[in-house]
This record gives structure tokens, C-alpha cells and sequence, in this order.
């Protein structure tokens, strides 16, 4: 498919745009961003429900055929909200047009040439290089993410807005996830992020991490121990698969396989004893129960 012609008039608001965002981060960080920054804050401030990847993983060959590579660290964890609206708004007027062939929606790399074209009209220079020397955008689709112990995630809320977890581990259970209270107007982790434990770690699969639906947007040791770092789960009493007695009012089992009785009080205070009771969730369902937890 050739690449999608943005219209005139889409190109120059989009450049209006990008001349903005810049504007905002020269005032907060007392210099340009790099393009790399720019490209993080477009990739955290990918819009859903059309069809698009949560994370574009934009990449950038500049001139001379080279694939571009930022030489510095990023400073976009320091930025406020003002950026991220204006680059999803950006994408959402991108998105929006159906500039592809036929008025179908953009893919991930029609919306990354559409970009590139927006960036040649801005004319904008970037603290390692000048936008004309960006000759190329593609999204990153072959990459599956695997996420390590610390990492930040940033699961997107029915009614906007994020929630934000910690990887804490890896084991049979699935991938241990310990959530912060309150959501986040955008995918990232910054100083004003709140930082207590929601509720106790849950369980679930890799799938929305691997395809970037849920994006890693940081990486927080300090946040990983406020919780616990091999988080258990619950078993109710009576339960006619289990080998062993589980207690009078339930167990709870390491990811080692040791299970411990638990009092009256510890089953009351995780649910264990109420209808519906579960700990670990697919992770297509766990949007659902963050946002009713809220």
C-alpha cells in the first residue's frame, strides 16, 4: 500500500502542533527535546479504540540511511500533562482524517509516514538534529515485550486515564502485578504519580504487555517493595482438588509451593470468602476489575 498523502490543511495544524509541543518542553526542561523524546512522548500518547497498537514504538531512520539512536538520557519522565495532551490530539486528528488509501483508518506505519509528513511541514529542529533530516518513521511491530521485576505498567481505563502498576515477579501463578492508588491522566510514571498500594498483587498473563497494549513506561524499584516480593495466593477452605487440609478458613501458597493457614481476619480483609473471589484474571479482564476497584 503507498504511503497515505496527509491534506494541506491537516499537515499545517499537525505542524502548528508539533511546533506546540516543542514549545512546551523547551519551557519545562530548558532546552528542546531530542528526537528521541519526541518520539517517546508520541509513543506513550498512542490513541485507542482504532484499530492502532497502545504503543506505536515509533523508530526513525535519519539521513545517510542510518537507523537513529538517541545518545542521551531521556527527560520525559519530568515533564507535566500540557505534552502528552497535545501529541494524543495530534494523533487522534491524524487518525481521524482516514488518510489511507480507500478512507480506511491508518495503521500503525500509514500514521507513522503521515508523521514524518507533519514533521517535514513543521520545519522544527530538535536538540540533536533537524527535523529535514528525519527521513524516515516505521512502527516497531516485530518485537514481543517481555517485562522484567520493577517495571512500570500502565494499564488504559474505561473512561480514560491509566492505571499504573509494578512487576513484581514472574512464576507459575502468572506475572505478579501490585497496582497504585488513583489513575493517571497519561501513561507514564512522574514525581505526582500516587504511590500506595491499591489493593493486593494480582495475577495475570504476559499478552497484553507482549503486544504493547499495556506499555511499559518505566522502571521503579522503590515502587516494586511496597509490595510483597513473592506475593501468595488465596485458597478457600473445602476445596474438594486439594490434597491437604487448607484450614478452617483458607490457605495461602507461595510461588514455592508452601502453603500457610490463615486466621478468620487475613481471609475477611482479601475476600477470600466472598462470591466471586479470584486473585489471578486474564489480562483482556483486568481492565474491568481495576476500574470498578477505582
Amino acid at each position: 500500500m503507498t504511503a497515505p498523502v496527509v491534506p494541506a490543511d491537516v499537515r499545517a495544524a499537525g505542524a502548528r502542533t508539533v511546533e506546540l509541543m516543542l514549545e512546551f518542553f523547551e519551557d519545562e526542561l530548558d532546552g528542546p527535546p531530542t528526537l528521541g523524546e519526541f518520539l517517546e512522548i508520541l509513543n506513550f500518547s498512542t490513541p485507542s479504540g482504532r484499530g492502532l497498537p497502545r504503543s506505536l514504538r515509533l523508530r526513525a531512520t535519519v539521513k545517510g540511511g542510518r537507523r537513529y539512536v538517541m545518545n542521551r538520557a531521556s527527560r520525559v519522565a519530568d515533564l507535566n500533562d500540557a505534552v502528552f495532551v497535545e501529541a494524543a490530539e495530534l494523533l487522534v486528528s491524524l487518525v481521524d482524517s482516514r488518510l489511507s488509501n480507500g478512507g480506511q483508518e491508518l495503521t500503525g506505519g500509514g500514521l507513522a509516514s503521515a508523521l514524518l509528513q507533519v514533521v517535514h511541514e513543521s520545519g522544527v529542529s530538535f536538540a540533536d538534529l533537524p527535523a529535514g533530516e528525519v527521513v524516515a518513521l516505521d512502527a516497531d511491530k516485530s518485537r514481543t515485550i517481555r517485562a522484567v521485576a520493577g517495571d512500570v505498567v500502565a494499564v488504559p481505563g474505561r473512561n480514560g486515564g491509566y492505571h499504573l502498576g509494578v512487576v513484581i515477579m514472574r512464576s507459575r501463578f502468572g506475572t505478579a502485578i501490585g497496582f497504585l492508588r488513583g489513575t493517571s491522566a497519561v501513561p507514564r510514571l512522574d514525581s505526582s504519580s500516587h504511590r500506595q498500594p491499591r489493593v493486593r498483587p494480582l495475577y495475570t498473563d504476559d499478552r497484553a504487555i507482549a503486544d504493547g497494549t499495556w506499555p511499559i513506561v518505566g522502571h521503579d524499584e522503590d515502587l516494586r517493595a511496597l509490595f510483597p516480593d513473592q506475593p501468595e495466593i488465596y485458597h478457600a477452605p473445602g476445596q474438594p482438588w486439594s490434597p491437604v487440609d487448607l484450614g478452617e478458613f483458607g490457605s495461602a501458597e507461595s510461588p514455592s509451593g508452601t502453603l500457610r493457614p490463615i486466621t478468620r481476619q487475613e481471609a475477611d480483609e482479601v475476600g477470600l470468602l466472598a462470591n466471586g473471589f479470584s486473585q489471578t484474571y486474564p489480562s483482556e479482564h483486568l481492565q474491568e476489575l481495576l476500574d470498578k476497584t477505582l
